[in-house]
């Protein structure tokens, strides 16, 4: 489903955290944005198709992530949003099925996690060291978390942080300093504010905008993006 937007309110309200370029001579043109959290099962669905589409366009597109924040209480979102045990793995498998992703259908069970702010804020901190490594560490943690269902602790964290090429300890430290927490209710009212979700992708050129739920499609967006901006082509 693509919904156009016509208000500048949502670019002015994302600040840019933007996947570095090596490639001095391109000029961005195209920014994607999508609202994360490692244990959102619709981050894990996205992560191949953005994948690729920058590997498509290269550094004319800038794929900015940002912290949605999913479950501060993830016993209390579970009642929130209607959930029991059975409904909530029909939803992840509905998300996976959709997508054609791979995901553990029980990993929140199996991961025993009670919050998922804990790995969002070390991401948050992590994008102000490295942001190549710090996207390594956002899909080594969905990888980690919902495939492979592994401990949801701060020694996990700490540990996918080290393998994606970062200072795992410092990074944890980090994520918990008022600064950061400040950055990531900041990122968090953003989403809030541009009205978009963790299934959603909001593509603009600076000028022209478009938010796309739940297509999980290359070409799909590969169309988008040449309607907003033919240049890139």
């Amino acid at each position: 489903m693509v919904i156009a937007i016509n208000t500048h309110t949502t670019t002015e309200s994302i600040r840019p955290a933007s996947v570095p370029s090596n490639d001095a001579e391109q000029v961005t043109e195209v920014t994607i944005t999508h609202y994360a959290d490692p244990f959102s099962p619709w981050s894990a669905a996205f992560q191949s198709v953005l994948s690729e589409l920058q590997i498509r366009y290269g550094n004319r597109l800038r794929i900015d992530y940002k912290m949605g924040g999913m479950a501060r209480n993830v016993s209390q979102w579970i009642e929130e949003q209607g959930f029991d045990d059975e409904s909530i793995v029909e939803w992840i498998d509905g998300v996976a099925d959709s997508s054609k992703t791979s995901i553990d259908s029980d990993f929140i069970a199996k991961t025993g996690v009670k919050t998922t702010w804990v790995a969002a804020l070390a991401f948050t901190a992590a994008m102000k060291h490295d942001a190549e490594s710090a996207i390594r560490f956002l899909n080594r943690m969905i990888t980690g978390f919902q495939v492979e269902s592994q401990s949801a602790t701060r020694d996990t964290i700490t540990r996918f942080a080290n393998e994606s090429g970062l200072d795992g300890s410092r990074v944890v430290r980090e994520a918990f300093f008022d600064s950061n927490i400040s950055d990531f209710a900041w990122q968090r009212n953003g989403m809030e504010l541009a009205g978009l979700g963790f299934d959603s992708i909001l593509i603009s050129d600076g000028t022209n905008q478009r938010v796309v739920e739940k297509e999980f499609s290359v070409d799909a967006y590969v169309q988008i993006i040449d309607e907003i901006a033919p240049r890139l082509s």
